[in-house]
């Protein structure tokens, strides 16, 4: 199977060439907001979302602020959205390990569990819960309601970026993520971390923070689906765009950065 390959943006990545880029994703969720603020680049990415016809969702990072809960946050959320809140549905991403303001672990599943209903009340969209055993795993049985929603898990089986990939093409990627999927408690124990989520089957994998694309100067954090684009366009209801090979996406993004002005210098010829 040749699963649908994304990322996930924000005003980190704020520079980008989506010539480029847009060849070498399937799917793309960009940040809007977080705790109390909105994400100064997300109206720029999602017009060049847009513009190149790559299926896109909003995301929020959740903090526990108890002055600014469940409902305040998912409808910062909501407003950044707009009239258009993508084709794919906007994620929660739970993974405020500091929580910096003190909430216990039962408000913030509670809280955490309203931002999700508003979000579905409000546009008519279930959103998908990002997050990891890491991050999950303190809060015990109180994060069970999770399971019955999409689940985006965090797992990256490679330390080092030249682990996977800057040594494997786009297709042989591809064979690696379908042999070493994100390990779930229904299965084995390759990963034992994980039976420390909440789910018991996932539908995004973000299985690096440092990977490389084809108009972005730096990492990106890169995610596969667990489908087809044409499956993905079935489940949230979109029309699917052909997938993708850019066989060739290390000699784009080398030339391509070696333009950029520092810190970045591309990727030394081998």
């Amino acid at each position: 199977m040749n699963r649908a390959e994304g990322i996930d943006i924000s005003f980190w990545e704020s520079i980008i060439d989506w010539t480029l880029l847009s060849k070498a994703i399937d799917f793309l969720w960009i940040k809007t907001s977080e705790d109390n603020f909105i994400d100064k680049m997300f109206q720029t990415h999602r017009a060049n979302a847009r513009m190149y016809g790559k299926p896109w969702g909003g995301y929020h990072f959740w903090r526990a602020n108890p002055s600014y809960g469940g409902i305040k946050q998912a409808e910062l959320l909501v407003t950044q959205l707009g009239n258009d809140v993508g084709q794919l549905p906007p994620m929660f991403d739970f993974e405020d390990i500091r929580n910096s303001y003190g909430e216990g672990y039962a408000w913030q599943s509670n809280q955490a569990q309203i931002f999700c209903n508003r979000i579905e009340a409000l546009i008519g969209k279930r959103p998908v819960i990002y997050t990891g055993s890491g991050v999950t795993q303190p809060y015990g049985k109180l994060l069970t309601w999770m399971n019955a929603y999409d689940g985006w898990l965090a797992q990256y089986p490679w330390s080092k970026r030249t682990d996977f990939v800057q040594n494997y093409t786009y297709l042989e990627r591809q064979a690696i993520t379908t042999k070493f999927a994100p390990i779930l408690p229904a299965t084995t124990t390759i990963e034992p971390s994980l039976t420390n989520t909440p789910f018991t089957k996932w539908m995004l994998w973000q299985f690096t923070g440092n990977g490389r694309k084809p108009g972005l100067p730096g990492d990106v954090d890169v995610e596969v689906y667990n489908g087809t684009i044409d499956d993905m366009a079935k489940q949230y209801g979109f029309v699917s765009i052909p997938t993708p090979v850019p066989e060739t996406w290390e000699v784009a993004i080398d030339g391509w950065a070696r333009k950029q002005p520092n810190p970045y210098t591309g990727i030394s010829p081998s």
